[in-house]
């Protein structure tokens, strides 16, 4: 093939004398062509700070990033002493809790732009040691002869205002309502056990709506998790789950957390549990993990590649032929492959990345072949510049998609075109001397 290159290579002797200086050229024009590249990669910034804004403005009236801690128990030691500036609560986590939740999802889009919210059913079922509670010693004071008759059930998450329903909340079989709320907690007063129950049981379900990720932070014990719904999210924070099953539009997913693993002391004073244990949680996140820009991302990564590899075949060509390219062609050519991205990113906010990417890739090629054709007159050139095109966008397309094989896939990539050069290259010394 190439007219038995191996043993055809004949360099004219004007082009001996101009091939260092046109090799140097080349190598220059691929380096200034990261500068065209600089401008792609700050338009792909700034969309991708325009989709941030877009799903902003689209949670901000539904819900954001609900952060979620098991219900836990808060007394009230009062003022005894001059030297105390204040009352001190003193916050019980429970010794088991069992919580079940269900997600239903749902995207809504705004111009060319989606966002996924949710709605989390939740199903909490604790128990709290009472007789514990009272016995607790404080500043060697026995819990139950210093504090007041006050006795809350409280629940932290992110905003009050994103609680869809709460449907009920039943402690010792007793239905009770909502008594009190700040910006980031509601409060039942179950203040009439404190001194006549040994163990508070609290059964409670409500809903809450969210969006972008979902954080449950294990205050107790013992906590049991299970976690549905009809989507597929990131599995992160500090624990894994124990179990878990992925359909195709589902998942189900179970944890199970002991206080040794957590970290978490039996109770805090002064309101320091949920300030000093926001690293023991469990995070699902609804995002999609590789969104279209950050794959276009991804790829803008190999464009000095890319270049590179396009331009050294262009030169064996060049050998091959004795023809001598001006530093415009190049720079035609570069310019060609860096519009490439451009073409992917505007189409890939109306249809799908992998129709972007083929039918971009294609235009590219197709332009870049014809043009080569046209300096080199030459039809095997053409056929092998359209294989090499078409070769390379589909290797970078399996690289950016094979995160685990991508080093490999590169790597080989580079020697197959290593080896490419070396044979096209083989008798090069031989002829020129």
């Amino acid at each position: 093939m190439l007219d038995k290159v191996d043993n055809k290579i004949n360099i004219s002797q004007n082009m001996k004398k101009r091939l260092t200086s046109h090799v140097l050229i080349v190598a220059l024009i691929s380096i200034l062509l990261l500068i065209p590249q600089l401008f792609v990669d700050l338009l792909l910034s700034e969309r991708s700070s325009l989709l941030y804004d877009v799903q902003r403005s689209i949670t901000n009236s539904w819900g954001s990033s609900e952060k979620l801690t098991t219900p836990y128990l808060v007394v009230n030691i009062p003022k005894r002493h001059e030297q105390e500036m204040s009352d001190i609560d003193v916050q019980f986590i429970s010794n088991k809790a069992d919580v079940d939740i269900e997600f239903k999802t749902e995207k809504r889009s705004k111009g060319n732009y989606t966002a996924t919210l949710y709605l989390a059913l939740i199903k909490m079922n604790m128990s709290f040691d009472l007789k514990s509670l009272r016995n607790t010693k404080i500043n060697n004071d026995t819990l139950a002869n210093i504090i007041n008759d006050s006795l809350l059930l409280t629940l932290s998450h992110s905003d009050n205002k994103f609680i869809d329903n709460v449907k009920y909340i039943k402690v010792n079989g007793e239905e009770f309502d909502v008594k009190g709320y700040t910006k980031n907690s509601f409060i039942v007063d179950v203040s009439k056990f404190l001194y006549t129950q040994d163990t508070l049981n609290i059964d409670m379900e409500f809903t809450v709506k969210g969006s972008q990720s979902f954080t449950y932070y294990p205050y107790t014990k013992q906590s049991i998790l299970n976690l549905s719904g009809d989507y597929i999210p990131e599995f992160t924070g500090s624990f894994l789950p124990s179990t878990r099953s992925i359909a195709k539009d589902s998942f189900k997913a179970s944890y199970e957390n002991h206080q040794l693993a957590t970290g978490i002391l039996d109770y805090y004073v002064t309101n320091s549990m949920t300030k000093t244990n926001t690293e023991s949680s469990i995070e699902l996140n609804f995002n999609d993990s590789v969104n279209d820009y950050t794959l276009i991302d991804r790829l803008t990564k190999y464009a000095i590649l890319f270049i590179s590899i396009t331009f050294t075949i262009i030169l064996c060509f060049e050998i091959i032929k004795n023809i001598i390219l001006s530093p415009l062609q190049f720079c035609i050519i570069g310019i060609s492959l860096i519009v490439f991205y451009l073409v992917l990113l505007s189409l890939s906010e109306y249809i799908s990345v992998t129709i972007s990417y083929i039918i971009a890739a294609l235009i590219m090629t197709t332009m870049i072949s014809f043009y080569i054709k046209a300096i080199f007159h030459d039809k095997k050139i053409f056929i092998s510049i359209v294989t090499t095109l078409v070769s390379l966008y589909s290797v970078l397309y399996a690289i950016v998609h094979a995160e685990r094989y991508a080093l490999l896939l590169g790597t080989t990539l580079i020697l197959i075109i290593l080896a490419f050069i070396m044979y096209i290259t083989k008798n090069l010394s031989e002829k020129v001397d």
